[in-house]
């Protein structure tokens, strides 16, 4: 225990309403399994993103004075970098969002960047909307984006579609547009603030790309993917060997609510 303590901590940056949205429960647990994992601590800093990088710096410094590593979330590129200059001899390691066009600039190289892998993750959840809404041919998936569409990622959605055979049609919206006939879709894909339509939508089917507690969705949310900085710092020291790293998101299956067979999407899931 005396050895657990007195190894570097790994230190990561959180909003307070991101905090909210994970739930403090979740990240006390993530927290000590990450710990025990690495046999060092996991420490949350918890700061606005709004905060002046100076602000960030400081409550850094105040919470330890010379961590193992710093995760921040691309919200608080300015506070990473002026961190790093500060503390030239920490790793600091950028967590990029899903957004196409990064406002991460590639040449700066005193930071180590970690990606969520977004063309397996559509992927997956081409195979999981294909598996709820069916192979009929008047079954319609709908997949709602806040992002600037990749022809990569909807590549990878659609080859997930070809995994299950899927032979009907596929609605790719922008998450602008508040005019959706839910009751046309067999089941409906929502990525970024795209979670807003949750209160519109109680039936059809819904795989959700979101950091949400589960148990705070409703019942016909079917699946989460979860890209959090709390799933994807398990790859920091990763990152940190391969001077940057793809990490795949953690996929919660509400299982309870779930009526189909279940061993048929786990089994796609797993190729």
């Amino acid at each position: 225990m005396i050895i657990f303590r007195l190894r570097s901590p790994l230190l990561i940056v959180t909003d307070p309403s991101i905090n909210m949205l994970y739930g403090a429960a979740r990240t006390r647990t993530r927290q000590i399994e990450l710990s025990i994992r690495f046999f060092r601590r996991f420490i949350p800093v918890i700061v606005s993103s709004s905060a002046a990088p100076e602000i960030v710096a400081s409550t850094l410094e105040s919470v330890h004075t010379a961590p193992g590593a710093v995760l921040f979330p691309e919200l608080y590129i300015e506070a990473a970098q002026r961190y790093k200059v500060q503390k030239p001899e920490i790793p600091v390691i950028i967590l990029e969002s899903r957004r196409f066009h990064s406002i991460i600039q590639e040449s700066d190289t005193e930071l180590y960047y970690i990606r969520p892998d977004t063309e397996t993750d559509f992927y997956k959840a081409g195979i999981s909307s294909a598996f709820f809404a069916g192979n009929m041919l008047n079954s319609r998936i709908l997949v709602i984006y806040d992002l600037i569409p990749d022809n990569n990622f909807q590549a990878a959605f659609e080859r997930g579609l070809d995994i299950m055979n899927f032979t009907g049609n596929v609605d790719y919206v922008d998450a602008q547009d508040e005019h959706i006939l839910w009751e046309n879709y067999s089941c409906a894909v929502l990525t970024g603030t795209a979670s807003h339509f949750l209160v519109q939508n109680t039936i059809t089917p819904i795989i959700l790309f979101s950091w949400l507690d589960p148990d705070y969705t409703p019942f016909n949310v079917k699946i989460i993917f979860n890209d959090s900085p709390w799933v994807l710092a398990g790859d920091l020291f990763k990152v940190i060997k391969d001077s940057g790293s793809l990490s795949s998101s953690k996929i919660t299956i509400q299982r309870r609510r779930i009526n189909e067979n279940l061993s048929i999407l786990q089994r796609a899931l797993r190729n």
